[in-house]
């Protein structure tokens, strides 16, 4: 597994961006392809750390539905002011903004109101990336850490 943990830090360094975005969606798809690669190719850190297959998106700026599609919409469940991606194993959830765009008032509420969790705005996606990165890594470090302590623990007793 230290292979794997090494190669993903390695990755990380490495993916460097230039790029001016100009559309939150466009900074949203990068920000997946950095993280979980496709379907026949994962990404690097995706196979050093498979519970990243969890981070998700909400959907919500997929599209602006009008009329009956805002209707359906909503009773499927879509919900103005979710954040754009949650992040499962760490709690937090990323918004992606262009610019000097600011959280919208329904982006505000949320954040008040769900207070159990962290939350990031980012403005490249590349900066989202290397922080889901990092926390990956603290993630799989914790785990490792409390398997070792638990490991000794259950040696211990049966001594």
């Amino acid at each position: 597994m230290t292979k794997k943990f090494s190669v993903a830090k390695k990755e990380v360094c490495e993916v460097k961006t230039k790029t001016i975005y100009t559309d939150e969606l466009m900074m949203q798809n990068y920000f997946f392809k950095l993280l979980k690669g496709t379907e026949k190719k994962p990404s690097t850190i995706l196979l050093a750390f498979p519970f990243l297959r969890w981070v998700h998106s909400s959907g919500n700026g997929l599209y602006k539905p009008r009329g009956i599609e805002r209707g359906l919409a909503k009773s499927n469940g879509q919900t103005s002011g979710v954040w754009d991606v949650f992040c499962p194993f760490c709690s937090t959830y990323i918004e992606f903004k262009v610019g000097t765009n600011k959280l919208s008032r329904e982006q505000e509420e949320f954040m008040e109101e769900n207070t159990n969790f962290e939350y990031r705005v980012f403005n490249d996606p590349l900066r989202a990336y290397n922080w889901v990165a990092e926390q990956a890594k603290n993630h799989h470090i914790m785990i490792k850490y409390a398997q070792n302590v638990a490991l000794h623990q259950a040696i211990t007793k049966s001594v």
